[in-house]
């Protein structure tokens, strides 16, 4: 209670996860209201941030041919908001893709049998710097480049 009045405070312990952002001197503020009124903020404490990371590179990566296609799947990065994938085909073609967090497949169409290629996936953070990237090849006629792993699950695949 407030002391010779009959309004209460209200004390709390509260844990947080900071938001990611470059500055890493941060301040934690408090606002006192009455109601939905807000009567003062005040700095009431500070910290710093932990730095940045970069997207981990993509571990495990697997590229399968379909029927006239190529399916890459990848396993996730941490802390990646987005992926950069370029392919690098035999026949002539480069090919890059932007794809969002929830993609974790693409398919790349038009690639017959007798064309290979190298696949370059890097996952990349909110602010558009990439973590390290990590490659895969696949030969003309192989049907499969890379091993079965648990971390490749299947979901959406992007085109």
């Amino acid at each position: 209670m407030r002391p010779h009045t009959d309004e209460r405070i209200l004390c709390a312990n509260v844990t947080f996860t900071p938001s990611l952002a470059q500055t890493r001197e941060r301040q934690v503020v408090a606002v006192v209201s009455k109601g939905a009124i807000p009567l003062m903020q005040k700095a009431i404490a500070s910290f710093t941030a932990p730095p940045l990371r970069l997207p981990s590179r993509v571990a495990a990566m697997r590229v399968q041919r379909g029927k006239g296609d190529l399916v890459i799947s990848f396993a996730r990065s941490s802390t990646a908001s987005h992926y950069a994938v370029s392919a690098k085909l035999t026949d002539g073609r480069e090919l890059s893709y932007y794809l969002g967090a929830s993609c974790h497949a693409l398919k790349i169409a038009k690639v017959p049998a007798g064309v290979g290629g190298a696949v370059k996936i890097a996952g990349v953070r909110f602010d558009l710097k990439l973590g390290r990237a990590n490659t895969i090849t696949i030969r003309p006629k192989a049907k499969t480049a890379g091993k079965k792993s648990k971390k490749l699950k299947k979901g959406k695949v992007c085109s």
